[in-house]
């Protein structure tokens, strides 16, 4: 099941198809092998949706002042909330920048209408909400706390920007989910290399690496350590970044 959305213009507007293609180029990437579907896909936080230019439909809607654009939006429910916050916020951009109109058959709506900021987005949660709960067991599926999640999403979707931003030579990294397998608890961790420099998010554990000698050899070990114990022992080391 998924959550789709059509654009439609009104009929004295003068945006045409191939304007709305040219802007998905631009602002999500050319459709590849001249198809007709744009994917949109964020390496750093893992979201994605797809937008398909469609074949014009004859079927008389009864939306008597709009024209059919022929392009729909579509994303998946059984998702991470901040799917919907990432993929509508760039909904919202090409639906403000071109003027266009937006009928969502899944809403109480009778045609297409202006959008207000952040409606997408609590109409596909509700809906996603209500599949998660249905398909929960079913899936065998596991969950992070909201706050976790969105913060994780958060610094992931900034991740590139920080990076620009510093004048030092300071290592980001990713974060990533781990599950345990003694308790079945997810649990977040970054890696911190050895003798780097390090933007420390706020993370469960840590990945560190000791290298010492042995018996005339380099011995190198890898273990977690807790992020309040890196605080704890090293936490006036570090300062707080907006």
């Amino acid at each position: 099941m998924s959550f789709d959305l059509f654009f439609y213009k009104r009929k004295d507007d003068a945006i045409t198809e191939d304007d709305v293609a040219a802007y998905l180029n631009e602002n999500i990437g050319a459709n590849s092998n001249n198809s007709e579907q744009w994917l949109y896909e964020n390496p750093n936080t893992g979201v994605y949706f797809l937008i398909d230019r469609n074949e014009p439909n004859d079927l008389d809607e009864g939306f008597e002042d709009f024209t059919d654009l022929n392009f729909s939006f579509n994303l998946n429910y059984f998702r991470p909330t901040y799917f919907g916050l990432e993929s509508f916020s760039i909904v919202e951009k090409l639906v403000t920048n071109l003027g266009l109109y937006v009928f969502d058959p899944q809403g109480k709506e009778d045609g297409p209408k202006k959008i207000k900021p952040g409606q997408l987005h609590n109409e596909w949660s509700r809906q996603n909400d209500w599949w998660a709960k249905e398909k929960f067991k079913e899936f065998d599926s596991k969950y992070l706390p909201l706050e976790k999640a969105n913060y994780i999403w958060w610094f992931q979707r900034h991740k590139r920007q920080m990076e620009e931003e510093l004048t030092e030579d300071i290592f980001i990294p990713n974060i990533i989910i781990l599950e345990n397998k003694q308790d079945g608890q997810l649990y977040t961790v970054c890696v911190w290399p050895e003798h780097v420099s390090i933007m420390l998010p706020k993370v469960d554990y840590l990945i560190i690496k000791q290298v010492y000698r042995s018996f005339f050899k380099e011995v190198e070990k890898a273990g977690m350590i807790s992020y309040n114990t890196i605080i704890e022992k090293v936490g006036s080391a570090f300062e707080d970044v907006e």
